[in-house]
């Protein structure tokens, strides 16, 4: 009798750990690539990624990307930041203000088209370029 109940008592705990194992293996799972060669960062749960890439002279770019709509949003990124759950990049078509959360983002060739707060954050970057 004994040796039944802890047999069930083995199957119990086992049970219960496999269940947890799973459980947690899949809480960090992406539905999006968070990992590759050409892969220089990803964002929130990685939809939006930066990868690594080359221009028409066969030099080293980086490449601002949305895995879910298969785009790349900008093919030359000069620089980024990550600001607060933001990205800000400046790059070939301009000022590129990222809410990966959100999965938005406003992109155009004039400031102008951006709030006071990212402005300054753009302004911020230029200085560094």
């Amino acid at each position: 009798m004994l040796k039944k109940i802890s047999i069930l008592i083995l199957l119990i705990l086992w049970t219960v750990f496999i269940i947890f194992t799973i459980f947690i293996s899949q809480d960090n799972q992406s539905k999006y690539p968070t990992t590759g060669r050409d892969l220089h960062e990803y964002f929130g749960d990685a939809r939006f990624s930066i990868l690594n890439g080359h221009d028409a002279n066969g030099n080293n770019t980086l490449v601002l990307y949305d895995e879910k709509k298969i785009k790349t949003i900008d093919e030359e990124i000069k620089i980024y930041d990550e600001i607060d759950g933001y990205v800000y990049l400046i790059g070939e078509k301009g000022y590129t203000f990222l809410d990966y959360v959100k999965g938005e983002y406003i992109q155009s060739k004039s400031l102008s088209s951006f709030n006071q707060e990212q402005l300054s954050i753009f302004q911020e970057l230029e200085k560094k370029l």
